[in-house]
């Protein structure tokens, strides 16, 4: 029985830092250039871009994961993640 991780549906979301809209499949994540600037000319900066990918444009960690796994860089098992402010 294998994991089914969930993926998010969007494939984009507003080029808006901090914007409401949050998380995109992990498909869309992957094909995105880093590196590509955001629509917006006030978010011209490159921590703008650096936030907006934080804060608006990941996908779900399992997704992550799951691709680390399957290509055998991640052992199965079980984890933990700590989050410390």
């Amino acid at each position: 029985m294998g994991y089914d991780p969930y993926d998010y549906e969007n494939d984009t979301v507003p080029e808006i830092v901090n914007c409401e809209e949050m998380g995109v499949s992990f498909k869309a994540w992957l094909e995105r250039d880093p590196n590509q600037k955001l629509s917006g000319k006030e978010y011209q900066k490159d921590w703008s871009l650096g936030l907006w990918w934080g804060r608006n444009f990941y996908p779900k960690v399992d997704m992550i994961i799951n691709d680390l796994h399957e290509k055998g860089l991640l052992d199965a098992g079980e984890y933990g993640i700590e989050i410390d402010w």
